[in-house]
Parts: structure tokens; sequence; C-alpha cells
């Protein structure tokens, strides 16, 4: 039991474990190396990715992220031997992983990563642009036909309508797709979202 007290009495670094939480515990009977933490206070809950600050001097303090929490009862009693990296590396480490080249050029693109998107697009369909180019066209009846068929898409409020709505303009619009054709993928993606 001496041997134990030695030790214990020897880790005198005073260190701030800091939990992913945000919850603090203080503990003073530590032994900070490298990449190594011999951590006497058995009772706190250490976990992987915890913070340890290292209080050094006052007002100097040195950050390490917990790698491995290695706990151990016997010998020593209740401690850590934990494997440690400076925060700062660690940090450095993460980003490497991070970093990837993602283009997206489209309305509304998004991009998940690890995650659950719940999102729900909303779609600005640029309606007074498609009606001024619908203005463009020459024949009467397709242009007073487009043009009342654009406005009953405008006004539709469930996807049935508004597909409905969608294959007759396009079907109406048929010969003059070059007039329409920029704002398709558009309509195309508030078709998908409606059904």
């Amino acid at each position: 039991m001496v041997n134990v007290m030695r030790i214990k009495d020897m880790a005198k670094d005073k260190i701030i474990i800091q939990k992913q939480n945000g919850k603090i515990y203080e503990c003073d009977n530590a032994d900070i190396q490298k990449t190594k933490a011999f951590i006497f206070c058995g009772e706190i809950p250490l976990e992987e990715y915890d913070i340890i600050i290292h209080k050094i001097r006052e007002g100097y303090e040195r950050e390490y992220v917990v790698t491995n929490v290695g706990y151990y009862e016997k010998t020593f009693g209740p401690h850590y031997q934990a494997d440690i990296e400076s925060k700062k590396v660690f940090d450095n480490k993460q980003n490497e992983t991070l970093i990837n080249d993602i283009n997206v050029n489209a309305n509304n693109s998004k991009v998940n990563i690890n995650s659950i998107d719940n999102s729900i697009n909303f779609i600005q369909i640029p309606f007074d642009e498609i009606y001024e180019k619908l203005e463009e066209i020459e024949d009467e009846t397709v242009r007073y036909e487009s043009i009342k068929c654009l406005k009953e898409l405008e006004e539709s409020n469930d996807g049935e309508t508004y597909k409905n709505k969608y294959v007759e303009f396009i079907g109406i619009l048929s010969d003059h797709m070059t007039i329409i054709a920029p704002f398709i993928p558009i309509l195309t993606i508030a078709l998908s979202n409606c059904l």
C-alpha cells in the first residue's frame, strides 16, 4: 500500500476533464505525459474524446483528447492510464479526413454526410419569367393555351393536379421546347417533390 501512495503522491499534475456534454471535473492527482495520462481520480467517468486540460502554470495550459480510456482498479486502485493526443494535432487529423471536394451546381442542392435529412425542399419556380417567355410564342392558340395551363399549374395545390397540368403544359409546348427548355428542370424538380 505504501507504493500506491508514493505513486499517487508523485502524480501532482492538476487537470480539468471536460466531457462532451459540457460537464467539468477537476483532478489534482494526475501525471500527464506526451501520449499518456495517468489519472488517479477513478471516480470521474472518463470517456474517449473527452478533453483533458492540463494546467501547467498560472495562465498556461495544454489541451489533450482522450483516444483510449484505459481504466484499471488493481494494484494502484481505481485509475486511468489513458492514451491522449494533443487537441491541436487531433483536430488537424479530423479536418484532414473531412476534406472532400464537392461541387454542387443546382438549385436547392444539398449534401448530407453521415446525417439524416428531414428537411423539405421549397422550390421557387420563376413563373413570371415563364409567362414572359410564353408571350414570345407567335401562334396565338398555343400562346393562350400554354399561359392558361401555366396559370393552372401555378395554382395547383396538390401533387396529382400539378402532375396533370405539368404533362398538359409540356404537351401544349411540344413544338416550342426551346422557349421553355431552361425551365423544365425546375418544373420537374417541383413535380418530384409533389409526388
